[in-house]
């Protein structure tokens, strides 16, 4: 067997944290684009980085357009990779719901 040192057990297990440090930073950060929304005809308002948020956190457009639907109680559409809601919103409102989207079903 081996004869291990303090110094040589000390240096492989801070080697490890600092491995495992790595891998969690890289799991816990996570960049997403702010909302971009467009006023458009009447009361009617466009989210037209939709479908690119939803493929920054790999979920199904569907499934967060039922959350922000059901967030809001508002009727929205998806068309041509935007979300087409039938009310106006603040975009501080929207990224609470994608905050809150992430902080539910993302984040584990």
């Amino acid at each position: 067997t081996a004869f291990l040192t303090y110094e040589m057990m000390y240096n492989r297990i801070k080697n490890m944290l600092e491995n495992a440090k790595a891998t969690n930073d890289s799991k816990t950060k996570l960049h997403i684009s702010k909302p971009v929304l467009a006023k458009l005809q009447g009361r009617r308002q466009g989210w037209t980085n939709f479908g690119e948020l939803c493929r920054e956190i790999g979920r199904d457009p569907n499934h967060l357009s039922k959350f922000v639907q059901a967030e809001l109680g508002v009727d929205a559409s998806i068309y041509q990779d935007r979300l087409i809601m039938q009310e106006q919103y603040r975009i501080d409102k929207v990224q609470s719901i994608v905050k809150k989207y992430v902080k539910t079903y993302v984040r584990c």
